[in-house]
């Protein structure tokens, strides 16, 4: 009878997680969170006058925006070269940047961001040989000419932002790393360069004409200059490339087109989205932390090993009464957990899809779940 307290324990959870717990998340994790800004006012006077992202905000949003690029600006170390003198305005600015990039995520702060350096203009970079106006380096830190930063702003519909350029390259960077708030910058990062990798191929061709020709440089740079687009010109980006545009703000979590709604991507959003796009946005998170993320990546790659291993070692161990007992609590609590996630998720597209075949084995999973279940009757009872 302990197998079967342990397994309502378990279903317990289960219902808790998925059915209520998560599910308040869900509902409260839009709601903005309004802290209190000391000089609110110079805040707001100097991001009106220089970040035209920030004026559609709402009064709220603009508390929360403020209120996270002062958490970016205490992390982040901000020096300038050849006299340039980094003053409060320069890191208010440079933080609002990075801001605008991550306002859908959770946190505000890329960990792979370890610092920004500011030339007063274009540099010579001893790593390219050559004059520039920025770079993103892999060891985490970001170069920017000030003059052209401030440019990008000030011609907000020219396609072309220094600042977000080069912070998107550091946002790719984080896609392939752990610790970023946002799981679904990593799980879909690789899926939304599939969606794009026709437009990327044409630009190399140069048989298209809306991203400028330095996006085909490699795919690195299309990242970028498709965030400048998508931030400088979103209604020109949604009319000529409807499937890019909105998988986009499915992974950056907001559309700049929504301006009444202070730029969010919400269910609501994605339903009307879908209505545009040839290969549908997932309406709910598959996945609850990276680490679910990557047990799914690798488990098509170990799930035949792990199933033969299983059936092995009940051979060698079988007489172990004991520790063969463990192993099917520890297989019929896995099991429940699943199905339990499954039915709160009944609804996603890759469930349901068939197109999803690494998906195939969650609409297995009740079926295995009873058989499994009706196994455990047979040993504890007989």
């Amino acid at each position: 009878m302990l197998e079967f307290y342990f397994y309502g324990l378990v279903l317990l959870w289960g219902i808790l997680r998925y059915h209520f717990i998560h599910k308040n998340r869900m509902e409260s994790e839009d709601e903005f969170d309004y802290p209190p800004i000391v000089n609110y006012e110079y805040y707001d006077t100097l991001l009106s006058k220089e970040i035209p992202y920030y004026n559609s905000l709402s009064e709220g949003g603009k508390h929360y925006f403020i209120g996270r690029l002062k958490e970016i600006r205490s992390n982040i170390e901000i020096q300038g070269r050849e006299d340039f003198v980094v003053t409060k305005d320069v890191e208010v600015l440079i933080s609002a940047c990075i801001a605008q990039l991550t306002f859908g995520f959770k946190s505000p702060i890329m960990p792979t961001l370890k610092g920004v350096v500011v030339f007063p203009e274009e540099f010579y970079s001893r790593l390219t040989e050559a004059w520039v106006k920025g770079l993103a380096m892999g060891n985490g830190v970001v170069f920017l000419s000030w003059y052209d930063f401030k440019e990008g702003y000030l011609y907000s519909t020219s396609t072309y932002n220094l600042g977000l350029h080069e912070f998107a390259h550091m946002l790719r960077f984080q896609s392939n790393e752990m610790g970023f708030g946002d799981h679904r910058l990593s799980y879909y990062f690789d899926q939304w360069e599939q969606n794009g990798e026709n437009v990327f191929q044409k630009i190399r061709r140069g048989s298209q004409n809306f991203f400028r020709e330095y996006g085909g440089t490699n795919r690195s740079e299309f990242f970028s200059v498709c965030v400048e687009n998508f931030f400088e010109v979103p209604k020109e980006f949604m009319e000529e490339q409807p499937d890019l545009y909105f998988h986009l703000c499915y992974l950056l979590k907001q559309n700049p087109l929504n301006t009444t709604g202070d730029y969010g991507f919400k269910k609501e959003n994605i339903q009307i989205a879908n209505e545009y796009v040839k290969k549908k946005i997932p309406e709910y998170e598959v996945f609850h932390s990276k680490l679910e993320f990557q047990i799914w990546q690798y488990i098509k790659i170990f799930k035949f090993i792990a199933f033969i291993s299983f059936f092995i070692l009940l051979v060698f161990i079988i007489d172990q009464n004991e520790f063969v007992l463990w192993i099917r609590m520890f297989m019929v609590a896995a099991i429940i957990g699943l199905v339990t996630r499954i039915h709160f998720y009944k609804t996603v597209d890759s469930v349901k899809n068939k197109e999803y075949l690494e998906h195939f084995f969650l609409r297995v999973l009740p079926v295995i779940m009873v058989i499994s279940l009706m196994f455990e009757i047979f040993f504890v009872l007989f």
